[in-house]
């Protein structure tokens, strides 16, 4: 869409973020691909960690994730975010103090285990 203000011609675009708020919500948007923001602080618990249920982006999709000044803990001996080989993550935080904690992925990191491509903004 364009808009002029003031004879200055500016061009917006618009695209639908996913809000989430769980840990499966999340998971789910990740599998799809998208923009993607944190509506909350979000904890794995520990059915997900008992059946494996950890974040992945999976090849061909692409993931913007803002932190939007929340908090993405994991938990268990796995990454809290993994990027498969072929898939795109970008990590922004549109708030302030957004963080990735926790994750032990021993001998592949802990936040991330990146096979893919990643980019913090």
């Amino acid at each position: 869409m364009k808009v002029s203000i003031s004879g200055i011609t500016y061009e917006i675009t618009v695209t639908d973020a996913t809000s989430v708020t769980t840990w499966a919500a999340l998971r789910a948007a990740m599998q799809a691909g998208g923009e993607i923001t944190l509506g909350g602080n979000i904890t794995i618990t520990e059915a997900d960690i008992s059946a494996a249920n950890y974040l992945v982006v999976p090849n061909g999709k692409t993931v913007i994730l803002d932190l939007n000044g929340k908090t993405l803990t994991g938990g268990g001996t796995n990454a809290v975010i993994e990027v498969s080989s072929g898939g795109t993550l970008t990590i922004k935080d549109s708030g302030s103090g957004g963080k990735i904690t926790g994750g032990n992925r021993y001998g592949h990191g802990g936040g991330l285990e990146i096979g893919g491509t990643c980019t913090l903004q």
